[in-house]
């Protein structure tokens, strides 16, 4: 018999051909789908684990900031502190600050960053940065960037984080190479000299003064320091300012030849550290407090002794107000820092 339909006969085949690459298609897209929901999956996971990580990694932020804001220890210590944490105002780089752990969690480490100069040879801000590590060894990083602490030398200004303390002199007294046998522990002003016959100032500060500070020996490191001197006349000259650490015990009774009232200097003069520990530039003019920066660096080491200043020939004579000037503490001469504390 004839077919009754032979138009039908060849479309057959194409339809058959049809539902089969559909069929195909079908199947990969929803072997592609099956793939792209673990993917989607494994990335959401990995997404909640990080998450997790930068929580405790906030939670260190946190934990140093309060740290550093406060001067005196409170409860028990959730850190381990580096002890031999410092920074350097020379050094670029990551410092370990403190790291802490939360049982079932994971641990968080706390750094403080110091930044390459920008282009312009501008320093950039000192970040405090916290690395948090969970159980499983997921991890993320957070950055707080800490604009006070640049350790630019000009227009010092308090800082935003640490601990600020001030302190003027238990004992302040210049000593003079003439005149070697008389003692200036209660002059009203404070006289040094590099010209001929030096007279040189000598300073020294209750550390204890310092909440949390024992001149380094504590658990506490310096960020920022200055010395504040209130000068005194208006004669307009430039020279270099050179401030060496005392080796020996001396108080207000002190002159060239003596440290106290009974005992010699072991070199007339005063005991002094050589080089200075730091040296500047500085340009007498009008009346008035002159700031002097001192590396942080040096108030991790044990200056209870105290400083002595002395001035180049090119100021000759400069007069600073002492303590003993006035019973407003403005005029005396002061010693600022910027800490932070240990666990």
């Amino acid at each position: 018999m004839k077919n009754r339909f032979p138009s039908l006969a060849r479309p057959t085949g194409f339809i058959l051909l049809t539902v089969s690459v559909a069929l195909i298609v079908l199947g990969t897209l929803m072997y592609s789908l099956s793939i792209s929901s673990g993917l989607a999956a494994r990335t959401g996971a990995r997404a909640v684990e990080a998450e997790r990580a930068r929580l405790l990694a906030e939670a260190g932020l946190a934990h140093a900031l309060r740290n550093m804001q406060m001067p005196y220890k409170v409860g028990p210590s959730l850190c381990t502190f580096n002890e031999t944490f410092s920074v350097s105002a020379a050094a670029v780089g990551r410092t370990l600050y403190l790291t802490g752990n939360l049982d079932g969690i994971g641990s968080y480490q706390v750094a403080f960053v110091r930044q390459p100069n920008d282009a312009n040879g501008e320093p950039r801000p000192l970040l405090l940065q916290a690395m948090g590590t969970l159980t499983n060894g997921a991890q993320n990083t957070v950055s707080l960037p800490l604009p006070a602490l640049t350790f630019a030398l000009p227009g010092w200004s308090p800082a935003l984080y640490g601990i600020t303390a001030t302190a003027v002199p238990i004992h302040a007294t210049w000593i003079d190479e003439i005149d070697k046998t008389t003692p200036h522990g209660n002059a009203f002003l404070l006289e040094a000299d590099g010209y001929g016959n030096e007279k040189r100032i000598l300073l020294n500060y209750d550390f204890t003064h310092f909440p949390g500070m024992s001149n380094g020996t504590g658990r506490s490191h310096t960020l920022l320091a200055r010395l504040g001197l209130y000068q005194d006349g208006t004669e307009s000259k430039s020279g270099t300012i050179a401030i060496h650490r005392v080796r020996s015990q001396w108080d207000s009774s002190a002159t060239w030849n003596k440290r106290n009232a009974t005992a010699n200097w072991s070199t007339p003069g005063g005991d002094f550290d050589s080089p200075a520990f730091t040296t500047v530039t500085y340009r007498t003019g009008e009346p008035g407090m002159r700031w002097i920066e001192l590396p942080a660096s040096n108030f991790d080491i044990n200056l209870e002794k105290g400083i002595l200043i002395k001035i180049d020939e090119s100021l000759r004579t400069v007069k600073f107000r002492s303590h003993e000037y006035s019973t407003d503490k403005m005029f005396a001469p002061r010693l600022e820092i910027v800490y932070i504390k240990g666990c």
